[in-house]
């Protein structure tokens, strides 16, 4: 029995492990992505409850075929890219996977908790540390982008309009979902681009 569950539950379920999942029987893929992306609330993709969209908004559709662990053979794949929001100089997107089945499924995207402790506590120009404290799921990726030849997503997020402070990171397909490969932060307010690696799991492989 196929499990579906509501898109306003989505975060919640991913966090434990679950995935969430959308028959598209009755209604085309886009309309699904829409509705799930929509789903989020207002507070995570507000693009998806205006009445009148850009067209520079409008959702993006990638094709992929690949051959899962347990697969005697390469299966198809529908992914889209749902713009959720815009703000002073970021944007968010989610991302929704179609199986070859016709099941959807709304990407969590997984990221770490850290703390940054600068060398003077009374300016963040140069950072003594950054520890991992943990870590969570987002439903959004900031200015992303998605590889079909390598099969990742990525995302570049910055702190602040000049860029100097930003972090970036890079989740892997991986048996219906995207796993977290690679994530770096310049935490320095320095109007310096220098980015250190906080988690690497092996991006290239």
């Amino acid at each position: 029995m196929k499990r579906i569950c509501l898109a306003t539950t989505a975060c919640s379920v991913l966090l434990f492990g679950f995935l969430c999942q959308s028959m598209a029987k009755d209604k085309s893929t886009l309309e699904v992505a829409l509705a799930l992306a929509k789903g989020l609330g207002e507070d995570q993709c507000m693009l998806q409850h205006q009445d009148h969209q850009d067209d520079s908004f409008a959702p993006q559709l990638y094709k992929f075929s690949h051959k899962d662990t347990y697969d005697d053979e390469a299966r198809d794949y529908q992914l889209f890219r749902i713009p959720c929001w815009m703000a002073a100089y970021n944007q968010g997107d989610a991302f929704i996977l179609f199986d070859s089945y016709g099941e959807a499924s709304l990407i969590a995207f997984a990221v770490p908790d850290y703390t940054v402790k600068y060398v003077d506590p009374e300016s963040d120009e140069k950072v003594e540390s950054v520890i991992v404290t943990g870590y969570r799921a987002r439903m959004t990726v900031g200015f992303s982008d998605f590889n079909p030849e390598t099969l990742q997503i990525s995302e570049y997020h910055k702190s602040r309009g000049l860029g100097d402070a930003s972090t970036s990171a890079i989740w892997q397909y991986s048996s219906g979902t995207f796993v977290l490969r690679s994530f770096s932060v310049d935490a320095s307010y320095d109007g310096e681009l220098n980015q250190n690696g906080l988690v690497d799991f092996g991006a290239s492989k």
